[in-house]
């Protein structure tokens, strides 16, 4: 079984600013989880920057394929991205 906890490096961004969210993923089973592959969507006022390991984005949707995940073990992902300019004030990036 697989856990993806998520987190944002801030809660709130101007126009333009920087967010970069980390995927902590771990595998709580007891087997080896195979051809593990993680997808985030993007909010759509988000500006994709870059994304670790390998991570590609198509479409509002950045992709991470970590292989083989082994029982207990975990990994983490990042996604950068900056809010869109101009964006209304009080706009939400739901992510």
């Amino acid at each position: 079984m697989l856990e993806i906890l998520k987190s944002a490096s801030r809660t709130t961004v101007d126009a333009g600013g920087v967010v970069v969210y980390t995927l902590d993923v771990r595998n709580t089973g007891t087997d080896v989880a195979t051809d593990v592959r993680v997808e985030d969507h993007l909010p759509t006022d988000a500006v994709f920057v870059s994304a670790s390991a390998g991570g590609t984005a198509s479409g509002g949707v950045v992709s991470w394929n970590l292989g083989d995940l082994p029982a207990g073990s975990s990994a983490s992902v990042t996604v950068t991205i900056t809010a869109a300019s101009p964006i209304a004030d009080g706009t939400v990036l739901h992510n």
